[in-house]
């Protein structure tokens, strides 16, 4: 059995689907697209090197895409368990560890955002603060 082929336009298509169902179903991304929101506006403010430019677009790429596919993971396994028979229903302990374990990249992307986050915007905002005191 062939795998149907899709333009390019049908697959952009799917794509933009999946970024409808992520902000519309999932509280998380749309923090993180928040929090994105505001960190992309103080870089323009405090007038960001493009060096740090490509880390701070890549550091946010990186936990939009963590989150998502963490979303994709845990109804992935959400749809394997509603397969089994319905005696048996509820989180296998091999779905619940691969729900865990994608929540924890989520978990270590952020934390590694904020590090990022304070290395490459911290100096620029200290002084930016500090000119509006003087």
């Amino acid at each position: 059995m062939s795998q149907p082929t899709y333009t390019f336009w049908q697959s952009v298509g799917f794509a933009m689907a999946g970024l409808r169902t992520l902000w519309a179903s999932e509280r998380h991304f749309r923090i993180h697209c928040g929090i994105a929101l505001l960190v992309v506006a103080l870089s323009v403010v405090v007038h960001l090197r493009p060096w740090a430019w490509c880390v701070v677009l890549l550091t946010i790429g990186g936990m939009l895409v963590t989150e998502a596919l963490n979303t994709a993971i845990e109804k992935l396994v959400d749809r394997i368990d509603t397969l089994d028979a319905p005696e048996n229903r509820g989180c296998h302990p091999l779905g619940k560890h691969a729900k865990d374990v994608a929540a924890a990249a989520c978990l270590v992307w952020a934390i590694v955002s904020v590090g990022v986050g304070m290395v490459v915007l911290g100096p620029p905002v200290w002084q930016w603060a500090v000119s509006l005191t003087l």
